[in-house]
């Protein structure tokens, strides 16, 4: 087996996870809570877990080269060719293909069950609660939406397939006037639209529509995978491309066209038959598997920089008259940061001002920040003293970064928040996005997110938070989604 340890961290560089004599056929690609990589292995009928430091693969369901039917435990379970992997917050969801099922591996303890399906071929949906009344042909992609449904691509049955648990499974697209060939991976936007793998094409289902979005054929398109800001990436031609949100073109990631196993920047790089997309938010990275291989290429960068910093060092270096010389000390949720005043003040107004007023917090000259968490002041001045903010590392804390920044009078630091959480728009974080950008003002923030609630109301009007929004932006909701 082998590693090829940290990769670089230019955007398009493919590196390595593992590349062991283990795997024959990798598809379904999944990651884990201890940040291990889970991957279906088709031909070894078995789910491997891959370290993603040491590259080292163990059993993490089934048993290698053993095939069968059988639900239990970890080791005892038993499936025949896996396929395509999606996880929810507490499950692992697996296409099992040629048990004509869809089985789920719960994270807790790694119990597996089966979901849906009778191991019939035949396509059947079920209009009762009893998911094993439906059948399926051959499952081979599968993704599960914010509210737990689950899609399953079929791939001698040409359809996409909706799971309800509890309730029904019933056909979402490929019954009627829309075709598909061999539809393979899913993957669902941040409007709810599910991009579909379809064998040479890209296609996508929006609002009971199939639209194709590539203008060109592939060879292989199997793998697809959307980010926070809608930019697509698909497998083909052994590349993987992106489609850019805003301008729609088509550019190639990484890949030279050509089947290959080498490492590098964009088209130095290689891949065989990549498969299986995954992004991670959380690193900026997009995980795959080819052929015998679980590899990973860098698509966004870890921070944003600030292009004012040269200029407002200048002014410290230049010795700009009236700053403060010395430290500051700010004690924030019990903890003390020391910080050069005077970086500050060439860095924000509102710490010039502060320190030109003969500021006394106390008598040991410390300033209490109130309302806030040391983690989010720490990004805050790391960011006024670097230029950089870690966006990955700090992701989960960007609305209060943002606050913050809108606090300080940090203008680049405020748009750049404002901007970030304006494309990740999602169900899960869009009313307290939207609550945040009206209570402190943050209009072009707002704006999104009243027109993206409008767009899908029925949805929200699920979600108990919906009914504690200001009865203001409510009318404005309903106005424009009656519009």
């Amino acid at each position: 087996m082998s590693h090829m340890g940290e990769p670089h961290e230019a955007v398009g560089y493919v590196s390595t996870i593992s590349r062991s004599k283990l795997f024959v056929n990798l598809w379904g690609i999944a990651l884990l809570d201890d940040g291990a990589i889970c991957v279906a292995d088709s031909n070894r009928h078995c789910l491997w877990r891959v370290d993603s430091s040491s590259g080292n693969a163990e059993i993490y369901a089934g048993a290698s080269g053993k095939g069968g039917y059988r639900d239990g435990s970890w080791d005892e379970a038993r499936f025949r060719r896996p396929l395509g992997l999606a996880r929810s917050e507490s499950s692992l969801y697996l296409c099992d293909c040629d048990n004509h099922r869809i089985r789920r591996i719960r994270l807790s303890d790694r119990e597996v069950t089966t979901v849906a399906g009778n191991g019939d071929d035949k396509e059947r949906d079920s209009s009762t609660c009893l998911l094993t009344d439906a059948s399926f042909s051959y499952p081979r992609g599968i993704a599960v939406r914010e509210d737990g449904s689950i899609l399953v691509s079929c791939w001698f049955g040409q359809k996409v397939r909706e799971i309800k648990v509890g309730k029904h499974v019933c056909t979402l697209a490929g019954c009627l006037e829309a075709k598909f060939g061999v539809p393979s991976q899913l993957s669902v936007g941040t409007d709810d639209s599910v991009y579909v793998a379809d064998t040479s094409v890209l296609r996508r289902i929006s609002n009971n529509e199939v639209e194709t979005l590539t203008t060109r054929r592939y060879s292989h398109v199997e793998g697809v995978a959307v980010d926070e800001d809608e930019n697509v990436y698909f497998t083909g031609n052994d590349t993987i491309f992106k489609i850019a949100a805003l301008s729609g073109e088509t550019t190639a990631l990484c890949g030279r066209g050509y089947s290959g196993k080498s490492d590098g920047l964009g088209a130095i790089a290689s891949l065989d038959t990549p498969r299986q997309l995954l992004y991670d938010a959380k690193s900026g990275y997009i995980y795959f598997n080819d052929t015998a291989a679980v590899r990973k290429v860098k698509i966004a960068p870890q921070s944003f920089y600030d292009t004012a910093l040269p200029n407002d060092l200048a002014k410290f270096v230049d010795g700009e008259d009236g700053l403060p010389q010395g430290d500051v000390i700010f004690l924030v949720a019990e903890k003390r940061l020391r910080v050069n005043a005077k970086i500050l003040s060439v860095r924000s107004d509102y710490f010039k001002t502060m320190f030109s007023l003969s500021w006394r917090e106390s008598s040991k000259g410390e300033v209490a920040i109130q309302d806030t968490t040391y983690e989010s002041f720490y990004a805050v001045i790391m960011f006024l003293v670097t230029g950089r903010l870690e966006v990955r590392k700090y992701s989960d804390i960007v609305p209060d970064i943002l606050i913050l920044a809108d606090r300080f009078l940090i203008a680049t630091l405020r748009d750049f928040c404002v901007d970030y959480l304006a494309k990740r728009r999602s169900r899960r974080t869009a009313l307290d996005y939207l609550s945040l950008a009206d209570t402190y003002g943050f209009q072009d923030l707002r704006d999104v997110y009243v027109k993206f609630v409008a767009k899908n109301v029925e949805a929200f009007r699920r979600d108990e938070r919906f009914a504690n929004l200001d009865s203001q932006l409510l009318e404005e909701i309903e106005s424009l989604s009656s519009s």
